[in-house]
């Protein structure tokens, strides 16, 4: 279904800066908004860090393969996309 939403966390370490449940939640809705899934609603959303990402062998690129992964259940918020967009900066050519 693979939408991915990368979060940086301002160069801080990780452990030390854990990503905020708000965070979690608009990079969520983000990643169902832009998925095949976005038709349902609701999907489970898997995070980890960058250092366990590794490239599926022979895989189609973009694909990867995350260990030490979490899980959390998203539902769609519209109220939370309608505050993303409103945030969304638009560059011009």
């Amino acid at each position: 279904m693979g939408a991915m939403v990368s979060v940086t966390t301002s160069g801080l370490r990780f452990r030390r800066c854990q990503l905020l449940v708000a965070q979690r939640l608009d990079a969520g809705n983000l990643a169902i908004f832009y998925s095949k899934g976005r038709n349902n609603a609701e999907g489970d959303l898997f995070y980890t860090q960058v250092k366990y990402l590794r490239r599926a062998k022979n895989g189609p690129k973009g694909l990867v393969i995350p260990t030490q992964e979490k899980n959390l259940h998203i539902k769609l918020d519209e109220n939370r996309l309608r505050k993303l967009e409103s945030c969304r900066i638009i560059s011009t050519p």
